[in-house]
Protein backbone atom coordinates (compact mmCIF):
# COMPACT_ATOMS: atom_id res chain seq x y z
CA UNK A 1 0.00 0.00 0.00
CA UNK A 2 1.09 3.55 -0.76
CA UNK A 3 2.67 5.61 2.02
CA UNK A 4 0.16 8.40 2.43
CA UNK A 5 -0.02 11.51 4.62
CA UNK A 6 -1.55 9.65 7.57
CA UNK A 7 1.14 6.94 7.43
CA UNK A 8 3.81 9.66 7.60
CA UNK A 9 1.95 11.33 10.47
CA UNK A 10 1.96 8.05 12.45
CA UNK A 11 5.73 7.77 11.98
CA UNK A 12 6.21 11.38 13.03
CA UNK A 13 4.13 10.83 16.20
CA UNK A 14 6.18 7.74 17.03
CA UNK A 15 9.46 9.65 16.66
CA UNK A 16 8.21 12.35 19.02
CA UNK A 17 7.04 9.71 21.48
CA UNK A 18 10.43 7.96 21.47
CA UNK A 19 12.26 11.28 22.02
CA UNK A 20 10.09 12.18 25.03
CA UNK A 21 10.41 8.66 26.39
CA UNK A 22 14.22 8.79 26.08
CA UNK A 23 14.31 12.17 27.89
CA UNK A 24 12.22 10.72 30.69
CA UNK A 25 14.61 7.74 30.93
CA UNK A 26 17.68 10.01 31.17
CA UNK A 27 16.08 12.19 33.86
CA UNK A 28 15.25 9.05 35.84
CA UNK A 29 18.81 7.70 35.65
CA UNK A 30 20.36 11.05 36.56
CA UNK A 31 18.16 11.52 39.64
CA UNK A 32 18.64 10.29 43.21
CA UNK A 33 16.61 9.85 46.35
CA UNK A 34 12.97 10.89 46.47
CA UNK A 35 13.23 12.60 43.08
CA UNK A 36 14.39 9.30 41.55
CA UNK A 37 11.30 7.51 42.82
CA UNK A 38 9.02 10.16 41.36
CA UNK A 39 10.74 9.97 37.98
CA UNK A 40 10.69 6.17 38.00
CA UNK A 41 6.94 6.38 38.40
CA UNK A 42 6.73 8.93 35.57
CA UNK A 43 8.79 6.68 33.29
CA UNK A 44 6.67 3.63 34.16
CA UNK A 45 3.76 5.26 32.33
CA UNK A 46 5.69 4.90 29.06
CA UNK A 47 6.42 1.24 29.79
CA UNK A 48 3.03 0.10 31.06
CA UNK A 49 0.58 2.13 28.98
CA UNK A 50 -2.29 0.01 27.70
CA UNK A 51 -4.21 0.95 24.59
CA UNK A 52 -7.94 1.50 24.76
CA UNK A 53 -8.40 -0.45 21.48
CA UNK A 54 -10.25 -3.50 22.77
CA UNK A 55 -12.57 -4.16 19.82
CA UNK A 56 -12.03 -6.08 16.62
CA UNK A 57 -12.21 -4.22 13.31
CA UNK A 58 -11.66 -7.30 11.12
CA UNK A 59 -14.45 -8.70 8.96
CA UNK A 60 -16.17 -11.93 10.01
CA UNK A 61 -15.39 -15.12 8.08
CA UNK A 62 -17.12 -15.22 4.72
CA UNK A 63 -17.56 -11.44 4.54
CA UNK A 64 -15.68 -9.11 2.19
CA UNK A 65 -15.55 -5.41 1.37
CA UNK A 66 -13.75 -4.56 -1.86
CA UNK A 67 -13.19 -1.22 -3.63
CA UNK A 68 -13.89 -1.49 -7.35
CA UNK A 69 -14.36 1.96 -8.90
CA UNK A 70 -14.10 5.71 -8.42
CA UNK A 71 -16.61 8.05 -10.11
CA UNK A 72 -15.54 11.69 -10.55
CA UNK A 73 -17.22 14.85 -11.81
CA UNK A 74 -15.84 18.22 -12.84
CA UNK A 75 -16.81 21.16 -15.04
CA UNK A 76 -15.38 22.63 -18.24
CA UNK A 77 -16.15 26.15 -19.42
CA UNK A 78 -17.74 26.24 -22.87
CA UNK A 79 -15.23 28.82 -24.07
CA UNK A 80 -12.61 26.08 -23.50
CA UNK A 81 -14.34 23.54 -25.78
CA UNK A 82 -11.76 24.02 -28.60
CA UNK A 83 -9.11 22.94 -26.06
CA UNK A 84 -11.33 20.01 -25.06
CA UNK A 85 -11.54 18.92 -28.71
CA UNK A 86 -7.74 18.92 -29.03
CA UNK A 87 -7.46 17.08 -25.72
CA UNK A 88 -9.91 14.37 -26.82
CA UNK A 89 -7.95 13.71 -30.02
CA UNK A 90 -4.73 13.57 -28.00
CA UNK A 91 -6.37 11.24 -25.46
CA UNK A 92 -7.52 8.83 -28.18
CA UNK A 93 -4.08 8.77 -29.78
CA UNK A 94 -2.27 8.05 -26.52
CA UNK A 95 -4.72 6.23 -24.24
CA UNK A 96 -7.22 4.41 -26.49
CA UNK A 97 -8.03 1.10 -24.76
CA UNK A 98 -7.35 -2.15 -26.66
CA UNK A 99 -9.07 -4.38 -24.09
CA UNK A 100 -12.53 -4.00 -25.68
CA UNK A 101 -13.85 -4.36 -29.21
CA UNK A 102 -15.42 -0.92 -29.43
CA UNK A 103 -13.65 1.69 -27.37
CA UNK A 104 -15.18 5.00 -28.42
CA UNK A 105 -16.13 7.60 -31.00
CA UNK A 106 -14.41 8.53 -34.25
CA UNK A 107 -12.82 11.92 -34.88
CA UNK A 108 -15.82 13.17 -36.90
CA UNK A 109 -18.10 12.23 -34.01
CA UNK A 110 -15.93 14.31 -31.68
CA UNK A 111 -16.43 17.36 -33.93
CA UNK A 112 -20.21 16.90 -33.86
CA UNK A 113 -20.21 16.35 -30.10
CA UNK A 114 -18.15 19.44 -29.28
CA UNK A 115 -20.18 21.59 -31.66
CA UNK A 116 -23.40 20.23 -30.17
CA UNK A 117 -22.27 21.07 -26.63
CA UNK A 118 -21.18 24.53 -27.70
CA UNK A 119 -24.44 25.37 -29.47
CA UNK A 120 -26.79 24.03 -26.79
CA UNK A 121 -28.02 26.67 -24.37
CA UNK A 122 -30.12 24.53 -22.03
CA UNK A 123 -28.78 21.62 -20.00
CA UNK A 124 -28.80 18.24 -21.72
CA UNK A 125 -30.89 15.28 -20.61
CA UNK A 126 -28.28 12.54 -21.11
CA UNK A 127 -24.55 11.89 -21.13
CA UNK A 128 -22.47 11.78 -24.31
CA UNK A 129 -20.31 8.68 -24.25
CA UNK A 130 -16.75 9.44 -25.41
CA UNK A 131 -14.77 6.21 -25.01
CA UNK A 132 -12.80 3.75 -22.89
CA UNK A 133 -9.15 4.52 -22.15
CA UNK A 134 -6.27 3.17 -20.11
CA UNK A 135 -2.67 3.89 -19.16
CA UNK A 136 -1.10 0.76 -20.65
CA UNK A 137 1.94 2.83 -21.63
CA UNK A 138 2.68 3.64 -17.96
CA UNK A 139 3.25 0.63 -15.69
CA UNK A 140 2.90 2.72 -12.50
CA UNK A 141 -0.51 4.11 -13.43
CA UNK A 142 -1.64 0.75 -14.79
CA UNK A 143 -0.85 -0.90 -11.44
CA UNK A 144 -3.63 1.26 -9.90
CA UNK A 145 -6.06 1.85 -12.79
CA UNK A 146 -7.32 -0.86 -15.14
CA UNK A 147 -9.23 1.52 -17.43
CA UNK A 148 -11.51 4.55 -17.33
CA UNK A 149 -14.55 5.79 -19.25
CA UNK A 150 -15.27 9.42 -20.16
CA UNK A 151 -18.65 11.11 -20.64
CA UNK A 152 -19.68 14.71 -21.31
CA UNK A 153 -22.97 16.51 -20.68
CA UNK A 154 -24.39 20.01 -20.72
CA UNK A 155 -24.41 21.27 -17.15
CA UNK A 156 -25.75 24.75 -17.89
CA UNK A 157 -25.68 27.31 -20.68
CA UNK A 158 -22.01 28.17 -19.98
CA UNK A 159 -20.57 24.94 -18.52
CA UNK A 160 -20.13 21.31 -19.53
CA UNK A 161 -19.95 18.48 -16.99
CA UNK A 162 -17.41 15.70 -17.37
CA UNK A 163 -17.97 12.31 -15.75
CA UNK A 164 -15.15 9.79 -15.40
CA UNK A 165 -15.55 6.20 -14.23
CA UNK A 166 -12.25 4.74 -13.00
CA UNK A 167 -12.05 0.96 -12.70
CA UNK A 168 -9.34 -0.02 -10.21
CA UNK A 169 -6.71 -2.59 -11.19
CA UNK A 170 -7.70 -6.02 -9.86
CA UNK A 171 -4.40 -6.57 -8.05
CA UNK A 172 -4.67 -3.23 -6.25
CA UNK A 173 -8.36 -3.72 -5.41
CA UNK A 174 -7.59 -7.19 -4.01
CA UNK A 175 -4.70 -5.79 -1.95
CA UNK A 176 -7.01 -3.20 -0.37
CA UNK A 177 -9.73 -5.82 0.18
CA UNK A 178 -7.23 -8.04 2.01
CA UNK A 179 -6.15 -5.13 4.22
CA UNK A 180 -9.79 -4.33 5.00
CA UNK A 181 -10.57 -7.92 5.95
CA UNK A 182 -7.78 -8.25 8.53
CA UNK A 183 -7.53 -6.80 12.02
CA UNK A 184 -5.61 -3.52 12.09
CA UNK A 185 -3.84 -2.07 15.13
CA UNK A 186 -2.43 1.40 14.76
CA UNK A 187 1.31 1.15 15.52
CA UNK A 188 3.12 3.28 18.07
CA UNK A 189 2.03 5.95 20.48
CA UNK A 190 1.26 9.65 20.43
CA UNK A 191 2.58 12.46 22.66
CA UNK A 192 0.38 15.37 23.75
CA UNK A 193 1.89 18.63 25.00
CA UNK A 194 -0.13 20.38 27.68
CA UNK A 195 0.29 22.89 30.51
CA UNK A 196 1.40 21.36 33.79
CA UNK A 197 1.72 22.96 37.21
CA UNK A 198 4.94 24.75 37.97
CA UNK A 199 6.59 24.63 41.40
CA UNK A 200 5.34 27.50 43.49
CA UNK A 201 1.99 29.09 44.14
CA UNK A 202 1.20 29.76 40.48
CA UNK A 203 2.57 29.39 36.97
CA UNK A 204 2.71 26.64 34.36
CA UNK A 205 5.26 24.59 32.48
CA UNK A 206 5.06 22.38 29.39
CA UNK A 207 4.22 18.81 30.32
CA UNK A 208 3.57 15.66 28.32
CA UNK A 209 0.82 13.07 28.17
CA UNK A 210 0.64 9.94 26.05
CA UNK A 211 -2.06 7.93 24.33
CA UNK A 212 -2.48 5.57 21.42
CA UNK A 213 -3.70 8.54 19.36
CA UNK A 214 -6.49 7.76 16.94
CA UNK A 215 -8.50 4.63 17.58
CA UNK A 216 -7.47 1.77 15.34
CA UNK A 217 -10.82 1.52 13.54
CA UNK A 218 -10.75 5.26 12.68
CA UNK A 219 -7.12 4.98 11.61
CA UNK A 220 -8.01 2.02 9.39
CA UNK A 221 -10.80 3.98 7.71
CA UNK A 222 -8.42 6.92 7.15
CA UNK A 223 -5.81 4.63 5.57
CA UNK A 224 -8.36 3.09 3.18
CA UNK A 225 -9.68 6.54 2.28
CA UNK A 226 -6.20 7.95 1.59
CA UNK A 227 -5.31 5.01 -0.65
CA UNK A 228 -8.26 5.84 -2.90
CA UNK A 229 -7.44 9.55 -2.64
CA UNK A 230 -3.96 8.81 -3.93
CA UNK A 231 -5.34 6.97 -6.98
CA UNK A 232 -7.78 9.80 -7.62
CA UNK A 233 -5.08 12.46 -7.47
CA UNK A 234 -2.58 10.72 -9.77
CA UNK A 235 -5.42 10.12 -12.24
CA UNK A 236 -6.61 13.74 -12.19
CA UNK A 237 -3.06 15.02 -12.61
CA UNK A 238 -2.91 13.00 -15.83
CA UNK A 239 -6.40 13.97 -16.99
CA UNK A 240 -5.78 17.71 -16.64
CA UNK A 241 -3.11 17.35 -19.35
CA UNK A 242 -5.98 16.75 -21.78
CA UNK A 243 -8.87 18.82 -20.41
CA UNK A 244 -9.03 22.28 -18.74
CA UNK A 245 -10.84 21.02 -15.62
CA UNK A 246 -12.40 23.99 -13.84
CA UNK A 247 -12.05 22.72 -10.29
CA UNK A 248 -8.95 20.54 -10.29
CA UNK A 249 -6.93 22.85 -12.55
CA UNK A 250 -7.33 25.55 -9.87
CA UNK A 251 -5.72 23.19 -7.33
CA UNK A 252 -9.08 22.63 -5.69
CA UNK A 253 -10.29 19.34 -4.23
CA UNK A 254 -12.73 17.09 -6.05
CA UNK A 255 -14.94 14.83 -3.97
CA UNK A 256 -16.15 11.83 -5.96
CA UNK A 257 -17.95 8.56 -5.28
CA UNK A 258 -15.95 5.51 -4.16
CA UNK A 259 -17.66 2.26 -5.20
CA UNK A 260 -17.39 -0.90 -3.06
CA UNK A 261 -18.58 -4.46 -3.61
CA UNK A 262 -19.59 -6.27 -0.43
CA UNK A 263 -21.74 -9.11 0.89
CA UNK A 264 -22.25 -7.35 4.24
CA UNK A 265 -25.91 -6.71 4.98
CA UNK A 266 -27.18 -4.36 7.64
CA UNK A 267 -29.03 -7.15 9.37
CA UNK A 268 -25.66 -8.71 10.24
CA UNK A 269 -25.36 -6.46 13.32
CA UNK A 270 -21.58 -6.36 13.27
CA UNK A 271 -19.57 -4.63 15.98
CA UNK A 272 -19.72 -0.81 15.61
CA UNK A 273 -15.91 -0.74 15.31
CA UNK A 274 -16.21 -2.71 12.04
CA UNK A 275 -18.56 -0.15 10.52
CA UNK A 276 -16.25 2.65 11.75
CA UNK A 277 -13.27 0.92 10.12
CA UNK A 278 -15.19 0.80 6.82
CA UNK A 279 -16.06 4.51 7.09
CA UNK A 280 -19.80 3.88 7.31
CA UNK A 281 -21.90 6.42 9.19
CA UNK A 282 -25.58 5.48 9.14
CA UNK A 283 -26.63 9.10 9.65
CA UNK A 284 -25.53 9.75 6.06
CA UNK A 285 -26.53 6.51 4.32
CA UNK A 286 -29.66 5.54 2.38
CA UNK A 287 -30.73 2.78 -0.02
CA UNK A 288 -31.43 2.99 -3.73
CA UNK A 289 -32.55 -0.66 -3.72
CA UNK A 290 -32.17 -3.76 -1.58
CA UNK A 291 -28.76 -4.30 -3.14
CA UNK A 292 -27.46 -0.71 -3.35
CA UNK A 293 -26.74 1.91 -0.72
CA UNK A 294 -25.21 5.40 -0.95
CA UNK A 295 -23.34 7.22 1.82
CA UNK A 296 -23.14 10.99 1.38
CA UNK A 297 -19.75 11.07 3.14
CA UNK A 298 -16.99 8.84 4.49
CA UNK A 299 -16.37 8.60 8.21
CA UNK A 300 -12.64 9.07 8.80
CA UNK A 301 -10.54 10.81 11.45
CA UNK A 302 -12.35 14.08 10.63
CA UNK A 303 -15.72 12.71 11.70
CA UNK A 304 -17.09 16.15 12.60
CA UNK A 305 -16.27 17.55 9.14
CA UNK A 306 -17.19 14.40 7.23
CA UNK A 307 -19.12 16.36 4.56
CA UNK A 308 -15.68 17.28 3.20
CA UNK A 309 -15.09 13.73 1.99
CA UNK A 310 -15.97 11.37 -0.85
CA UNK A 311 -19.31 9.66 -1.09
CA UNK A 312 -19.52 5.85 -1.00
CA UNK A 313 -21.70 3.58 -3.11
CA UNK A 314 -22.05 -0.01 -1.85
CA UNK A 315 -23.58 -2.86 -3.82
CA UNK A 316 -24.23 -6.47 -2.82
CA UNK A 317 -24.12 -8.81 -5.86
CA UNK A 318 -25.94 -11.55 -3.92
CA UNK A 319 -29.05 -9.36 -3.72
CA UNK A 320 -29.30 -8.53 -7.43
CA UNK A 321 -32.17 -10.48 -8.95
CA UNK A 322 -30.92 -10.45 -12.53
CA UNK A 323 -27.83 -9.01 -14.17
CA UNK A 324 -27.29 -11.24 -17.22
CA UNK A 325 -27.84 -8.32 -19.58
CA UNK A 326 -24.88 -6.55 -17.94
CA UNK A 327 -22.59 -9.64 -17.87
CA UNK A 328 -21.76 -9.04 -14.18
CA UNK A 329 -23.27 -7.61 -11.01
CA UNK A 330 -20.47 -5.05 -10.94
CA UNK A 331 -21.38 -3.73 -14.40
CA UNK A 332 -25.06 -3.52 -13.45
CA UNK A 333 -24.30 -1.63 -10.23
CA UNK A 334 -22.01 0.85 -11.96
CA UNK A 335 -24.45 1.33 -14.82
CA UNK A 336 -27.36 1.97 -12.46
CA UNK A 337 -25.26 4.37 -10.38
CA UNK A 338 -24.04 6.50 -13.28
CA UNK A 339 -26.83 6.17 -15.86
CA UNK A 340 -29.85 5.92 -13.57
CA UNK A 341 -29.40 7.38 -10.08
CA UNK A 342 -26.67 9.94 -10.77
CA UNK A 343 -28.19 10.81 -14.13
CA UNK A 344 -30.58 12.97 -12.11
CA UNK A 345 -28.50 13.57 -8.99
CA UNK A 346 -25.01 14.31 -10.34
CA UNK A 347 -25.51 18.07 -10.08
CA UNK A 348 -25.81 17.65 -6.31
CA UNK A 349 -22.31 16.12 -6.25
CA UNK A 350 -20.85 18.92 -8.36
CA UNK A 351 -22.61 21.65 -6.37
CA UNK A 352 -21.26 20.19 -3.15
CA UNK A 353 -17.70 20.16 -4.57
CA UNK A 354 -17.96 23.73 -5.81
CA UNK A 355 -19.56 24.84 -2.54
CA UNK A 356 -16.84 23.37 -0.33
CA UNK A 357 -14.20 25.00 -2.52
CA UNK A 358 -15.78 28.45 -2.40
CA UNK A 359 -16.62 28.18 1.29
CA UNK A 360 -12.88 27.92 1.96
CA UNK A 361 -12.18 30.67 -0.55
CA UNK A 362 -14.62 33.13 1.02
CA UNK A 363 -12.83 32.61 4.36
CA UNK A 364 -9.51 33.47 2.68
CA UNK A 365 -10.94 36.71 1.30
CA UNK A 366 -12.53 37.56 4.64
CA UNK A 367 -9.03 37.43 6.20
CA UNK A 368 -7.52 39.46 3.34
CA UNK A 369 -10.14 42.20 3.71
CA UNK A 370 -9.66 42.30 7.49
CA UNK A 371 -5.89 42.76 7.09
CA UNK A 372 -6.26 45.86 4.90
CA UNK A 373 -6.99 49.07 6.79
CA UNK A 374 -9.08 51.68 4.95
CA UNK A 375 -6.42 54.33 4.39
CA UNK A 376 -4.91 56.21 1.46
CA UNK A 377 -1.84 53.93 1.30
CA UNK A 378 -3.99 50.77 0.90
CA UNK A 379 -6.36 52.29 -1.68
CA UNK A 380 -4.73 50.62 -4.69
CA UNK A 381 -4.38 47.34 -2.80
CA UNK A 382 -8.09 47.38 -1.93
CA UNK A 383 -8.98 48.04 -5.58
CA UNK A 384 -6.82 45.07 -6.62
CA UNK A 385 -8.44 42.95 -3.92
CA UNK A 386 -11.91 43.82 -5.21
CA UNK A 387 -10.87 42.89 -8.74
CA UNK A 388 -9.50 39.52 -7.58
CA UNK A 389 -12.58 38.92 -5.43
CA UNK A 390 -14.99 39.47 -8.31
CA UNK A 391 -12.83 37.42 -10.66
CA UNK A 392 -12.57 34.44 -8.29
CA UNK A 393 -16.32 34.34 -7.64
CA UNK A 394 -17.39 34.97 -11.22
CA UNK A 395 -18.03 31.28 -11.98
CA UNK A 396 -19.90 30.74 -8.73
CA UNK A 397 -22.28 33.65 -9.36
CA UNK A 398 -22.80 32.55 -12.95
CA UNK A 399 -23.67 28.95 -12.01
CA UNK A 400 -26.07 30.17 -9.32
CA UNK A 401 -27.87 32.33 -11.89
CA UNK A 402 -27.96 29.75 -14.69
CA UNK A 403 -29.32 26.74 -12.77
CA UNK A 404 -30.46 28.19 -10.23
CA UNK A 405 -28.92 26.21 -7.36
CA UNK A 406 -31.84 26.22 -4.90
CA UNK A 407 -34.27 25.06 -7.59
CA UNK A 408 -31.93 22.25 -8.60
CA UNK A 409 -31.55 21.03 -5.01
CA UNK A 410 -35.33 21.15 -4.49
CA UNK A 411 -35.69 18.99 -7.60
CA UNK A 412 -33.17 16.49 -6.16
CA UNK A 413 -35.17 16.29 -2.92
CA UNK A 414 -38.30 15.50 -4.93
CA UNK A 415 -36.55 12.78 -6.95
CA UNK A 416 -35.22 11.06 -3.82
CA UNK A 417 -38.66 11.08 -2.21
CA UNK A 418 -40.08 9.24 -5.23
CA UNK A 419 -37.74 6.25 -4.65
CA UNK A 420 -39.42 3.77 -2.29
CA UNK A 421 -36.17 2.46 -0.76
CA UNK A 422 -34.70 5.94 -0.38
CA UNK A 423 -37.76 7.38 1.36
CA UNK A 424 -37.84 4.31 3.63
CA UNK A 425 -34.25 4.88 4.80
CA UNK A 426 -34.73 6.26 8.31
CA UNK A 427 -32.18 6.53 11.12
CA UNK A 428 -33.67 7.27 14.55
CA UNK A 429 -36.63 9.03 12.97
CA UNK A 430 -34.52 11.04 10.50
CA UNK A 431 -34.81 10.57 6.72
CA UNK A 432 -31.13 10.22 5.87
CA UNK A 433 -31.61 10.95 2.15
CA UNK A 434 -32.34 14.58 3.02
CA UNK A 435 -28.63 15.07 3.72
CA UNK A 436 -27.81 14.63 0.02
CA UNK A 437 -29.35 17.99 -0.87
CA UNK A 438 -29.26 19.68 2.55
CA UNK A 439 -25.43 19.63 2.71
CA UNK A 440 -24.87 21.62 -0.52
CA UNK A 441 -27.91 23.79 0.29
CA UNK A 442 -26.40 24.76 3.66
CA UNK A 443 -22.96 25.32 2.09
CA UNK A 444 -24.32 27.58 -0.66
CA UNK A 445 -26.38 29.54 1.87
CA UNK A 446 -23.24 30.16 3.93
CA UNK A 447 -21.37 31.27 0.82
CA UNK A 448 -24.09 33.75 -0.18
CA UNK A 449 -24.28 35.23 3.32
CA UNK A 450 -20.51 35.52 3.69
CA UNK A 451 -20.08 36.78 0.12
CA UNK A 452 -22.48 39.65 0.77
CA UNK A 453 -20.78 40.44 4.08
CA UNK A 454 -17.27 40.45 2.57
CA UNK A 455 -18.44 42.44 -0.45
CA UNK A 456 -20.12 45.09 1.74
CA UNK A 457 -17.10 45.33 4.04
CA UNK A 458 -14.76 45.65 1.07
CA UNK A 459 -16.94 48.36 -0.51
CA UNK A 460 -17.09 50.28 2.79
CA UNK A 461 -13.31 50.18 3.14
CA UNK A 462 -12.90 51.26 -0.47
CA UNK A 463 -15.32 54.15 0.10
CA UNK A 464 -13.33 55.31 3.15
CA UNK A 465 -10.00 54.90 1.37
CA UNK A 466 -11.37 56.71 -1.68
CA UNK A 467 -12.60 59.60 0.50
CA UNK A 468 -9.20 59.86 2.20
CA UNK A 469 -7.46 59.78 -1.16
CA UNK A 470 -9.70 62.57 -2.50
CA UNK A 471 -9.21 64.59 0.70
CA UNK A 472 -5.43 64.16 0.45
CA UNK A 473 -5.50 65.13 -3.23
CA UNK A 474 -7.63 68.20 -2.43
CA UNK A 475 -5.25 69.21 0.34
CA UNK A 476 -2.28 68.80 -1.99
CA UNK A 477 -4.04 70.82 -4.68
CA UNK A 478 -4.63 73.70 -2.24
CA UNK A 479 -0.95 73.75 -1.29
CA UNK A 480 0.03 73.73 -4.95
CA UNK A 481 -2.39 76.55 -5.73
CA UNK A 482 -0.96 78.58 -2.84
CA UNK A 483 2.60 78.02 -4.03
CA UNK A 484 1.64 78.97 -7.60
CA UNK A 485 -0.01 82.18 -6.32
CA UNK A 486 3.12 83.18 -4.38
CA UNK A 487 5.30 82.53 -7.44
CA UNK A 488 2.95 84.52 -9.66
CA UNK A 489 2.97 87.53 -7.27
CA UNK A 490 6.76 87.35 -6.92
CA UNK A 491 7.23 87.16 -10.69
CA UNK A 492 4.91 90.14 -11.23
CA UNK A 493 6.78 92.14 -8.53
CA UNK A 494 10.18 91.46 -10.12
CA UNK A 495 8.88 92.44 -13.54
CA UNK A 496 7.80 95.82 -12.15
CA UNK A 497 11.03 96.33 -10.13
CA UNK A 498 13.87 94.70 -12.18
CA UNK A 499 16.59 96.18 -9.93
CA UNK A 500 15.21 94.12 -7.07
CA UNK A 501 15.66 91.02 -9.21
CA UNK A 502 19.40 91.84 -9.62
CA UNK A 503 19.82 92.24 -5.85
CA UNK A 504 18.08 88.92 -5.18
CA UNK A 505 20.26 87.19 -7.79
CA UNK A 506 23.47 88.63 -6.21
CA UNK A 507 22.29 87.50 -2.77
CA UNK A 508 21.69 83.95 -4.00
CA UNK A 509 25.15 83.83 -5.66
CA UNK A 510 26.86 84.86 -2.39
CA UNK A 511 25.00 82.12 -0.52
CA UNK A 512 26.11 79.59 -3.11
CA UNK A 513 29.76 80.65 -2.71
CA UNK A 514 29.57 80.19 1.05
CA UNK A 515 28.20 76.65 0.76
CA UNK A 516 30.92 73.94 1.10
CA UNK A 517 29.82 71.96 -1.98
Amino acid sequence: MKKTEFVRQIKKDNRQYNIVKFKSYLLMKLSFGEKRKNREFAYSIYENFHSFDKYSNSLPDGKYYKPTDIVLYDLVKKEDLPTVKKGLIKLFKKCYCHKYLWGGKAENDIDKLVNGLDQTVNSGKSWYYIGIFDYAYNSTLESYIDHFTVYFRNFSSSYVAIQVQIVLAKSYANELAEFIKKQYKKPGMCVHRHWGRKKGKSGAKIDYGISSGAQSECAKSQLIYEQLQYVKNIFLNELKKYFPLMQFSRNRKIYGINVFETNITFTDNLDPSVYDALGLDERYGFNFSEAERLYVSTKTLNAFDSYESDMMFLFNPDLFEDYKAYSSAHNKALCQLTEDYMDKLYRGVILKDIGIDYLDLISEYRNKVNKNNPNRINHKQLLKLKYDFNKEFYDLKKIDEELPVDGELDCIDKILKENFFTSASIYYGFHTAKVFASNPRWIWKQIRNNYKEVENDLNRKLEIADSLTKFSAEKSNKRMAGAQLVLAVLTFYLLIFPDKAMKIASFLLKIRELLPW
